[in-house]
């Protein structure tokens, strides 16, 4: 099984502290009402990163991660960004 600790570490601290900057964006997507896949987008500057992109066994071969991912690809064009990496 599975357990966590009283206190974080402080590892999760910090990545707490990281997706509360500006320019982290997480994403859900959803498919019938219900969770299908996630992803996150980090916008630097005018470097986007796409990453943590992950769909759910049930929702997979229906578009899921294709749409996350050109839906981080278009908020990073609306901030400014002229690079991204995967």
């Amino acid at each position: 099984g599975f357990s966590a600790p009283e206190e974080p570490p402080p590892s999760f601290r910090e990545l707490g502290e990281l997706t509360l900057e500006a320019g982290f964006r997480a994403l859900l997507a959803m498919v019938d009402g219900r969770p299908a896949g996630a992803a996150v987008l980090v916008v630097r500057g005018e470097i986007a990163q796409l990453g943590g992109g992950a769909t759910l066994p049930e929702s997979r071969n229906r578009g899921v991660h294709t749409a996350l991912t050109f839906h981080r690809l278009g908020e990073a064009a609306r901030a400014g960004c002229t690079l991204a990496v995967l």
